[in-house]
């Protein structure tokens, strides 16, 4: 298939190592200059300590939180998208790491689906989702192939915004509404107050999967937590989700501006910390043993997946189409 002259012409891989693949991205100065490389610096060592320090908390914490885990890999794959990045540069080769860093972003979403539950599909989809990226990744000539790699990533960013939210608004409810049912597992509720797709049940949603089936409510129930550790710890991984895509949008959107690619870089080191320190407090509430210290998830429909679908779609193309234009 042969590529159009009216398409940038690809750079050659660069900072820190230069290698002989082709970037996703034209020849830009700004890109090898030091305020790009001091934030990419500042991203690698955040994400990287990020990373560790997750893996520590989740290994020491009683609680098995199917949230805090994914989370967890989440991150994980993040840095290995940015070691990736060290080595290749943003380009086919990159995306072989890179995408790992999608496909976390793709099982946070599939826990929404399914309430906080790991269930058994849910491995063999992530892997055939990453080899059908990756395949196309391969298949695509450019810049068809970077297209595909934004178009994908960026619908996740869109609707990790509105789940995030969702969630922050269902937990909230719980813990501020009079009835606090003793066994949540069973319950599904449609008619409740409004979320920004889907609703929060009047009573409490869906606990955390990971919780044992009909576990009485303890008695320190009536001892208060911290804020911390209550509701209003979900705004960090709202904030965390909010700063990617605020990073991540721009500089899709006006490629050739310097403040925008460096702004993209340091959002990284913001809103990775955001998550980890979220898993910090989630793993403290729920060894509180009370019945705040759960997570609810907030219900949806399958209606409420298909339009939460469509409207990161339409963001995401709106996006595509103001980079194709400044391209």
């Amino acid at each position: 298939m042969a590529v159009s002259n009216t398409f940038p012409k690809q750079a050659p891989g660069r900072f820190p190592f230069e290698n002989p693949f082709p970037a996703w991205h034209p020849l830009a100065d700004f890109m090898t200059a030091e305020p790009a490389i001091v934030s990419f610096i500042w991203q690698f060592i955040v994400c990287a300590l990020c990373t560790v320090a997750a893996i520590v908390l989740i290994y020491n914490s009683r609680g098995k939180s199917n949230l805090n885990a994914t989370l967890a890999f989440y991150i994980f794959g993040t840095c290995g998208a940015i070691a990736s990045f060290i080595f290749f540069d943003s380009g086919k080769s990159f995306s072989i790491l890179g995408v790992l860093h999608n496909t976390g972003e793709v099982v946070l979403l599939l826990l929404f689906v399914t309430g906080g539950k790991l269930k058994n599909w849910i491995l063999p989809f992530t892997l055939f989702y990453y080899s059908i990226v990756i395949a196309l990744i391969i298949v695509f000539p450019w810049p068809f192939d970077a297209v595909w790699f934004k178009i994908q990533g960026l619908i996740s960013d869109f609707a990790l915004i509105i789940h995030f939210y969702n969630l922050l608004i269902a937990n909230k409810h719980s813990q501020t509404t009079q009835y606090l049912p003793v066994n949540t597992n069973s319950t599904n509720h449609t008619n409740g107050i409004s979320t920004l797709i889907g609703n929060v049940s009047s009573a409490i949603g869906r606990r955390d999967s990971s919780e044992e089936e009909n576990e009485t409510v303890p008695e320190e129930i009536g001892v208060s937590l911290d804020e911390a550790t209550s509701w209003t710890r979900f705004y960090f991984p709202l904030a965390a989700a909010f700063i990617h895509a605020f990073g991540n949008t721009p500089t899709t959107m006006f490629g050739k501006s310097a403040f925008w690619y460096d702004l993209f870089l340091f959002s990284y080191g913001v809103a990775y910390p955001l998550y980890t320190y979220f898993i910090y407090l989630n793993i403290k509430a729920e060894d509180s043993k009370s019945l705040k210290g759960r997570v609810v998830w907030p219900e949806y429909t399958k209606f409420d997946h298909v339009k939460i679908f469509v409207v990161s779609l339409i963001l995401d193309l709106i996006v595509m189409a103001f980079a194709a234009v400044n391209a």
